[in-house]
């Protein structure tokens, strides 16, 4: 039940104090109701407690934040954690426009945030879930008549935003198969069977079977709570529940480790791994390879703010290495859905028709170099 406030003010009312939810940043927010007695503050804090119940905000200068609130709350009765996590970093990005009453904002104000989470060196993906998430909110308030326009509709990710998603080189797959880390485990992992993050946090050493040369996908660690790591008895989708047979380079590999039980990628403790020490330990990753390989060559790899990163890539960058593997091997595009773990083949095939017009890009480049050079003979 929320606090009253039995204080009067400075004009003698009675105040009575609502809660309203969180803010962007977590922090709790209230509001006040004044009557020239208990009795009548208490009923104009009565009144506002039904709407919020319905999922209403009360008057009419309600902000984005409050709306957004209301909206995440009701939401999680309805979907599952992963996705809660994800709606709350979307409306953390979200946090300028939180005070603007709702009925006020304008395109341009969710493109500045987009534009501004773009700098950020977000991913175009990344930028898209924040417009959408934007949209749903505007969408709820406007079903409960607190706005009559959805400016998130009209609102684009900048166009200079890129798809942080690519392949590996040649070149950097040899460095993740030639670099000794605590790391490297987890990348050969996802290089060569293409699991996710969550899977290979998940995975254990008794569902990799060496002799058999296949390994199960059957469970995920998602982070709630600011990166508290929490196991899933299941994937991410029913389509990622799947067994994924590993190459003859990876088991040799996986045979040449110690202590192979328990967690296959374990905190130093031996615990599941909390977001913030997977952050930390592909960072060290990156600073050994980039010690031994990139411009920082020669430079103490234990002073990792010293270390230039001319080499970089991040752990999802091994999973679309893997889908252009087997791309590039012939597999056909159901046999990669299910290799993957997509619930839908059109992401799968999304991927297949970029690379394939990626390839015929390169086939035309080398066609024109062919046919400049024939020309200047």
């Amino acid at each position: 039940m929320p606090k009253k406030t039995n204080a009067r003010d400075d004009r003698g009312r009675v105040r009575v104090r609502v809660y309203l939810g969180k803010d962007a940043e977590g922090k709790p927010r209230y509001k006040y109701c004044y009557g020239k007695t208990q009795k009548e503050a208490d009923a104009k804090a009565a009144e506002i407690r039904a709407e919020l119940a319905k999922g209403r905000i009360p008057g009419k200068t309600a902000t984005f934040g409050e709306w957004a609130e209301v909206w995440v709350n009701l939401k999680e009765s309805t979907v599952g954690k992963s996705t809660m996590v994800m709606y709350r970093s979307m409306l953390k990005h979200l946090s300028p426009i939180y005070s603007r009453p709702i009925g006020m904002i304008q395109p341009a104000e969710i493109e500045q945030v987009l534009i501004d989470a773009s700098k950020e060196g977000l991913s175009k993906s990344t930028l898209k879930k924040i417009r959408i998430t934007a949209d749903q909110v505007f969408t709820y308030a406007i079903k409960n008549r607190a706005c009559d326009f959805n400016p998130a509709q009209y609102a684009s990710p900048p166009a200079a935003a890129e798809n942080k998603r690519r392949a590996l080189t040649a070149l950097e797959v040899d460095m993740v198969v030639n670099t000794p880390h605590r790391a490297q485990p987890a990348a050969m992992i996802m290089l060569y069977t293409g699991l996710r993050r969550g899977e290979v946090l998940a995975l254990r050493w008794e569902d990799i079977d060496l002799i058999n040369r296949s390994l199960i996908v059957n469970k995920t660690v998602i982070f709630v709570d600011g990166g508290r790591p929490e196991i899933k008895d299941t994937t991410k989708t029913p389509a990622g529940m799947r067994t994924v047979p590993i190459p003859d380079i990876l088991a040799d590999y996986l045979s040449t480790l110690p202590d192979r039980a328990g967690l296959f990628c374990p905190s130093a403790q031996g615990k599941l791994m909390s977001e913030t020490a997977w952050r930390r330990l592909w960072q060290s990753y990156l600073v050994e390879i980039n010690v031994h390989y990139g411009a920082a060559a020669g430079q103490n790899k234990h002073n990792p703010q010293g270390v230039p990163l001319s080499i970089f890539f991040t752990a999802h960058y091994l999973r679309h290495t893997y889908a252009t593997t087997l791309h590039t091997a012939g597999v056909d595009v159901l046999t990669a859905q299910y290799l993957l773990g997509h619930s839908d083949v059109k992401t799968t095939l999304s991927i297949y028709t970029h690379l394939e017009e990626s390839k015929k890009a390169l086939d035309i480049a080398k066609l024109n170099a062919y046919l400049a050079a024939q020309n200047s003979v």
